[in-house]
């Protein structure tokens, strides 16, 4: 499955569904599925993950990183928008807002990491 998320075989996930417990694996540093697809920027495989499984967009990983923290540091804009569309879908009221202030371990918002990484 983090072959398949990290190649950008979306293929992959057509069969699979929402009760997939496969979905809910996470690698040694808490990486979900979402993570690894965001970082080597599979934007087909993320959306069909978010699909499936939208909570995946608010997990942390082990440094407290969540998709919306990797798509800033790796510079995918259109990775950014579409887990901050996807949080605003889910609660209209606090589902970007909350997304938008969550911070890692380093007390870093998804912004803060944009600004270091210079992709703002």
């Amino acid at each position: 499955m983090y072959k398949a998320a990290s190649t950008g075989d979306s293929s992959f996930f057509d069969n699979l569904t929402a009760s997939d417990s496969t979905l809910l694996q996470v690698t040694t540093e808490k990486n979900t599925v979402l993570h690894i697809a965001v970082q080597f920027e599979q934007y087909e495989v993320a959306k069909k993950i978010v699909c499936l499984l939208g909570c995946l967009a608010m997990q942390t990983n082990s440094k407290g990183n969540t998709p919306l923290h990797v798509a800033a540091k790796v510079g995918n804009h259109q990775m950014v928008r579409f887990l901050i569309d996807h949080a605003e879908d889910r609660d209209v009221e606090t589902g970007a807002r909350q997304l938008l202030s969550m911070v890692n371990l380093e007390r870093d918002t998804a912004l803060h990491i944009a600004v270091q990484y210079g992709n703002f």
